[in-house]
């Protein structure tokens, strides 16, 4: 009587089952027999997605770039089409709305929109780009609340480019959508009409 014992090998990192013939009959050990068209599978590749904007263990002035680099991108957008229809629509009004978790704030980038309008856009660029936020000043560093004082580059906006101009900057987290997939919103994002830091930590109770 013969019997098939399975033997398990690693090769190229993927496991493949080899079938070896035994016989149990006068006593004979096992004999290895040779194994014809052996195919090898490929082991399918392995992608790793690593989200950006994951909120680490510190939270530093790179990551907060990252994030400001990402809204820059949003809002860019934003800007771009009501540069181009010269039109402020609700939906225009909710994206906007998505960037922040202050809506007060969000109300005064509405307001700066409806300005370039009235203004038909002068001192712009037909194709703008984004403005450029980068961090000067790490002020408060929390999961719940990031303040940060910086610059912002306006560049790729403007007709005559100027000196980046200081801003002052607060972040809450936001529930990820498809309009604001960052997970941060601006709780404050400027300075007062002197360019000024706000009076008080934007941050304060959270």
């Amino acid at each position: 009587m013969r019997r098939r014992k399975v033997w398990r090998t690693l090769a190229v990192g993927v496991v493949v089952t080899v079938a070896v013939a035994t016989g149990c009959s006068n006593g004979a050990q096992p004999q290895s027999a040779p194994v014809q068209g052996a195919t090898v599978p490929t082991a399918a590749p392995t992608t790793t997605t690593t989200n950006p904007y994951a909120v680490p263990d510190q939270i530093d002035a790179a990551y907060v770039n990252r994030v400001l680099a990402g809204l820059d991108a949003i809002e860019g957008d934003i800007f771009r089409e009501v540069r181009a229809t010269k039109n402020l629509t609700p939906e225009i009004v909710h994206r906007v709305g998505a960037l922040y978790t202050n809506l007060t704030a969000a109300g005064v980038l509405v307001n700066v929109y409806q300005v370039g309008m009235a203004l038909d856009f002068s001192g712009y660029v037909d194709n703008p780009g984004n403005a450029v936020t980068t961090v000067t000043e790490m002020l408060t560093t929390r999961s719940t609340c990031v303040y940060v004082r910086g610059l912002r580059d306006q560049k790729a906006r403007a007709q005559t480019p100027s000196a980046a101009h200081e801003v002052w900057i607060a972040l809450r987290p936001k529930p990820l959508d498809t309009l604001n997939p960052i997970g941060w919103g601006y709780q404050y994002n400027g300075s007062t009409v002197e360019r000024q830091a706000p009076p008080t930590n934007p941050c304060d109770g959270f």
